[in-house]
C-alpha cells in the first residue's frame, strides 16, 4: 500500500512537471513567432466575450475583441481575425487578415490584399479579387478594383461592370448615385443607368426625388430623370413632409426665397421671402403642415396650402410639435398650428447662454452677432416639447406650466426648469429639486438636494432615487414611495432592479421594493444590462438579478456593455498559468477586506 501512495505522488509530479514545461515551450514559440516576449516576461492577457444575461458566449482564449455589430463579434488571434455569433458559433475561423462588420447578407473578409466576401453561414460567396470595399445600403456594396468601382448584390453577384469613379454615395430608394468622368448620374438595384451621367451634383434620393446640378443651378428629378423642379434655382434646402425651400441670387449677398411642393413641383409660396435663418437650420419641417418664412427681419408661418396663419410679425419661431413658439421684443409666447395665439407674447425670454448686457443695452449677443433665438424654446431651458405635454413660461426670473391650451398649470415659481422626462419636467426651488407631471402637478416634492443638471442621472424606468436624511430610498411618477430611505447608497433602476447597500451588506431590490440580500462580496456594481458584477479577491463574475451567479468568479476584468456584450479579460503567467492571489488558491475571502 505504501508504495502504491509513493507511485501514485510520483505519477502525479511527473504530469505536472509534463504540463508546465509544455506551457513553457509553447509560449517560446509564441515568443519567437510573434515578438511578444516583453509581455511574455510579464504573463499576458485574453480575451472573450458574456452577453446581458452573464453568459459566458465566447470563451477568453482571444488576443483581442475587435468589434461587436448586429449581433456579431470580429475576433482576433495572433495577426488573424475571424467572426463569431451571438450565440458563440464560429462564423468565420479565425484565418484572415481582416475582416468587416456583417451587413445585410454578407460580410468582406481580406486574404493577403484582396478582399471577398462570404454569407452568414461563413461560405465565401465571391473570389479575392477586390482592391477595397464599402457597404453601400440595402443590401449592396461597393468594390474597387484598380482605381474604379463597381457594385455587388446580397448575393455576391457584380450588378455593374466596375468602371465608375467614386463610391461616395449610398442606395436609397433602390437607387444609387454613380460618378464616371467627372460626371454625375443614377443606376438602380439592377445596374441600370436610368438617367444620363450628366450632372456636376448628384444627391442621394429620398422620397422618390433627387436634387441635383448642373453649372450650379439646382433642381430635383423623379426616378425616371424627369425634372420635378427646374435646374434654375442657385441654392435649395429639402424639408421634411415634402416641401422644399428654393432661393436665387438677387445681388451678391441677398437671396430671395420661396417654397415649393415637391409631389407638383408648384410654388405654395411665392420667390420673395428673406432669409434671416441659419442655412444649417432653414425652419422647422412640413410634418405638422406648416413652414417658417421671412420678409423685412420678421418672421411668420404658412401651411401646406401655402396661406400665412401666423403673421410675419415676430423676430424668431421654433415649432415645437404641434405648437409655435413666438418670440418678439424679448418676450415669447405660443401659438398653435391653426393660427391661434394659446399664450399670449408676455413671458420674458433669459437665454442662460448669454447673461451679459450687449451694446445695444439688451441682453445677449451684439446685433451682428448671429445667434439662432428659437433653440432656447428646445435646449436652453431643456424642455423638448415635441415629448411633453408642458409649455414653459416665464416672469420675473421665475418659471412655470401651462397646458397645450394655454392653461396655466403650476404656479410660475420655480427658480430653474431643466431636462423633460416623459412629458413633465424637473424643477427646484431655493436649490431643492423635484418633478412636475405632464398634467403640472408636482408629484415628486421640491425637497431633494440633487442638482437639478443630475436628476436625470437618479431617475429611471419610472423610478426616482433619492436622498433624505443621508438615507437612500425611491419614489414613483406617482408620489408613491416604493423603498423607504434606509440605504446607505443606491443605484438608479435598470434592467427593472437596483442595488443598495447598509454597511457592508449589499441587497437587489426590485421596482416593487422587495429586497434580496447578496453575498458577501468586495465589490457590487449595478451595469447596462440585466445582471451586476460582483468581485472577490480580483475576479469578477455576474450576478443576477435573482441573486443568482451565472458566471463564476474568474474574470480579471469585465467591460462595460455594448450593444448587449461585454469584452472579459483573463490574465495569464509567463508559463500560461492563470494569475491568481493566496486567499483565492485558498478559496477564502479577502480578510483584508473586513
Amino acid at each position: 500500500m505504501k508504495y502504491k501512495k509513493i507511485g501514485s505522488v510520483l505519477i502525479i509530479m511527473i504530469v505536472v512537471v509534463f504540463v508546465a514545461l509544455r506551457y513553457i515551450k509553447t509560449n517560446k514559440f509564441f515568443e519567437k513567432e510573434n515578438n511578444y516576449s516583453k509581455t511574455r516576461k510579464h504573463g499576458y492577457s485574453r480575451f472573450g466575450v458574456i452577453n446581458e444575461d452573464g453568459k459566458e458566449i465566447v470563451p477568453p482564449i482571444y488576443y483581442s475583441i475587435c468589434d461587436f455589430y448586429n449581433g456579431y463579434i470580429k475576433v482576433k488571434m495572433k495577426n488573424r481575425y475571424g467572426i463569431i455569433d451571438s450565440t458563440g458559433r464560429i462564423i468565420a475561423p479565425v484565418r484572415y487578415y481582416d475582416v468587416g462588420r456583417f451587413n445585410a447578407n454578407l460580410a468582406p473578409v481580406r486574404i493577403k490584399n484582396k478582399w471577398a466576401f462570404i454569407d452568414k453561414t461563413g461560405k465565401q460567396v465571391t473570389d479575392f479579387r477586390y482592391d477595397y470595399c464599402e457597404y453601400a445600403e440595402e443590401g449592396f456594396y461597393s468594390v474597387k478594383l484598380n482605381g474604379k468601382w463597381g457594385y455587388i448584390n446580397s448575393s455576391g453577384k457584380e450588378i455593374t461592370s466596375i468602371k465608375y469613379m467614386n463610391s461616395r454615395s449610398s442606395f436609397r430608394d433602390g437607387i444609387l448615385a454613380v460618378c464616371l468622368n467627372h460626371k454625375w448620374g443614377y443606376i438602380n438595384s439592377r445596374g441600370q443607368e436610368i438617367t444620363r451621367i450628366k450632372y456636376d451634383y448628384a444627391d442621394e434620393f429620398k422620397n422618390g426625388r433627387a436634387q441635383v446640378s448642373i453649372h450650379f443651378k439646382e433642381g430635383l428629378i423623379d426616378k425616371n430623370g424627369k425634372e420635378i423642379v427646374p435646374l434654375i434655382y442657385d441654392e435649395m434646402e429639402r424639408l421634411d413632409g415634402g416641401f422644399v425651400y428654393v432661393g436665387k441670387n438677387t445681388t451678391s449677398i441677398n437671396y430671395i426665397w420661396g417654397v415649393i411642393n415637391e409631389k407638383t413641383g408648384t410654388f405654395i409660396a411665392p420667390l420673395q421671402y428673406h432669409q434671416t435663418f441659419n442655412m444649417d437650420h432653414p425652419g422647422f419641417s412640413f410634418t405638422k403642415k406648416i413652414a417658417r418664412i421671412s420678409l423685412n427681419n420678421k418672421v411668420g408661418v404658412i401651411n401646406e396650402k401655402g396661406k400665412i396663419i401666423i403673421p410675419l410679425i415676430y423676430d424668431a419661431i421654433d415649432a415645437l410639435g404641434d405648437i409655435c413658439a413666438v418670440y418678439k421684443n424679448n418676450k415669447y409666447g405660443y401659438i398653435n398650428s391653426n393660427g391661434k395665439v394659446i399664450v399670449p407674447v408676455e413671458n420674458d425670454y433669459v437665454d442662460k447662454r448669454y447673461s451679459y448686457i450687449n451694446s445695444n443695452g439688451k441682453i445677449g449677443p451684439a446685433e451682428n452677432e448671429y445667434i439662432d433665438k428659437p433653440d432656447f424654446f428646445n435646449d436652453v431651458c431643456g424642455l423638448n416639447v415635441y415629448e411633453s405635454s408642458l409649455l414653459l413660461l416665464c416672469r420675473n426670473g421665475k418659471f412655470g406650466f401651462a397646458n397645450k391650451k394655454g392653461r396655466v398649470v403650476t404656479s410660475i415659481k420655480y427658480d430653474d426648469v431643466e431636462r423633460r422626462y416623459l412629458g413633465g419636467a424637473f424643477v427646484s426651488i431655493n436649490k431643492k429639486c423635484g418633478y412636475v407631471n405632464e398634467k403640472g402637478k408636482e408629484v415628486i416634492p421640491a425637497r431633494f438636494d440633487i442638482p437639478i443638471s443630475k436628476m436625470s442621472d437618479y431617475f429611471d424606468e419610472g423610478l426616482f432615487v433619492y436622498k433624505e436624511n443621508n438615507k437612500w430610498g425611491a419614489i414613483d411618477t406617482t408620489g408613491v414611495n416604493i423603498i423607504e430611505p434606509k440605504y446607505d447608497s443606491m443605484t438608479s433602476f435598470t434592467w427593472g432592479f437596483s442595488i443598495a447597500t447598509i454597511g457592508r451588506d449589499s441587497y437587489i431590490i426590485d421596482k416593487k421594493g422587495k429586497a434580496s440580500k447578496t453575498l458577501k462580496y468586495d465589490k457590487i456594481i449595478h451595469c447596462r444590462a440585466r445582471i451586476a458584477l460582483v468581485s472577490i479577491n480580483g475576479k469578477w463574475g455576474v450576478l443576477s438579478k435573482n441573486n443568482k451567479l451565472t458566471t463564476p468568479i474568474k474574470y480579471d476584468e469585465i467591460e462595460e456593455f455594448r450593444n448587449g456584450f461585454a469584452i472579459t479579460e483573463m490574465k495569464f503567467n509567463k508559463y500560461g498559468f492563470p494569475i491568481t492571489n493566496f486567499w483565492a488558491l485558498a478559496g477564502v475571502p479577502n480578510f483584508r477586506r473586513y
